[in-house]
């Protein structure tokens, strides 16, 4: 069994609030994401922050919404957390006017 620390995704979605694939875990691995960073690099505006977790790739649905937070202008959330998903699973973000980005930190084990 190998433990790998590591960064999952870093990914900017694009303006309009569409989700966007940003970490699909690798077949036979299951993941522990740790800590979820969304930084709002507009100087002004506040923007919203949403991650999906799709099981099995799933299509997308509201039903797999697991955060929606208002990051303020060039301003950062931090949330940490022990979302636990399994091989295939998908990690799908959005930001309604396209200034998050967001780092998904966390391990592999395989």
């Amino acid at each position: 069994m190998s433990i790998a620390p590591k960064v999952l995704a870093q990914r900017t979605p694009a303006a309009g609030g569409g989700f966007e694939d940003a970490y699909t875990v690798p077949g036979a691995t299951q993941t522990t994401i740790a800590t979820i960073l969304c930084h709002n690099t507009h100087a002004t505006i506040t923007d919203t922050a949403q991650v999906r977790v799709a099981v099995g790739g799933a299509g997308n649905a509201a039903t797999q919404q697991i955060m929606n937070v208002n990051v303020p202008a060039e301003g950062t959330v931090i949330i940490t957390t022990g979302i636990t998903v399994s091989a295939t699973d998908v990690v799908r973000v959005a930001s309604t006017n396209g200034t998050v980005n967001f780092h998904l930190y966390g391990i592999e084990e395989s």
